[in-house]
């Protein structure tokens, strides 16, 4: 079991007062959006828990096959989803194709099985591993302090840690990824974040 936090020391300085020609304060944000990624029971698809929003979302491989066909996970450097991906990402959440997804379980869905699939498919048997994924956070969601970004951040890291792209160093005077390893989870977590 792996367990990963994005931590986030965010300034802020509020648009709204500055909209308002009114003084606006900095302030500095201790929060953390953490994932545990394991191995799953069930040898047949992927589970995405996120309690602090109330929601857990399952996938079997069958619902995971569009993802497939449309080359999700056929790319092993980061780029944005095409529309035809963007399209097999609303299907496998059963999200109308041509609407605006605005719910936020139903962009983080879509966001995470963009990442998952785009870092975790073997490539070669175009198979997904059979996983379970439990988010925790303290940011308060859709409250414009971040938790997309770490929520991105968060599941690129783990993924890629977890199929050995990248290792975490954790030395006697230093813990963390590598400047080359923390590009990587940037790039990903951007591509996610479209």
């Amino acid at each position: 079991m792996l367990s990963f936090t994005e931590r986030c020391r965010k300034c802020s300085i509020f648009a709204s007062f500055l909209f308002l020609r009114q003084t606006a304060l900095a302030a500095s944000l201790d929060l953390r959006m953490r994932a545990q990624i394991e191995s799953s029971d069930d040898q047949d698809g992927v589970e995405l828990e996120m309690n602090d929003v109330g929601c857990t979302k399952r996938w079997k491989s069958v619902d995971l096959e569009p993802l497939i066909a449309s080359g999700i996970g056929s790319s092993d450097r980061p780029c944005a989803p095409s529309d035809e991906q963007t399209a097999a990402l609303k299907i496998a959440c059963q999200l109308p194709i041509d609407e605006d997804v605005r719910e936020i379980e139903d962009l983080a869905a879509i966001v995470f099985l963009y990442l998952f699939g785009s870092i975790c498919c073997d490539k070669q048997a175009k198979y997904f591993p059979p996983l379970r994924v439990r988010i925790s956070s303290d940011f308060p969601f859709a409250a414009g302090l971040g938790s997309s970004a770490a929520f991105s951040v968060c599941l690129a890291a783990g993924f890629l840690t977890r199929t050995r792209s990248i290792v975490f160093l954790a030395e006697e005077d230093r813990m963390g990824y590598d400047q080359e390893h923390l590009e990587l989870i940037n790039d990903w977590a951007f591509q996610g974040e479209k």
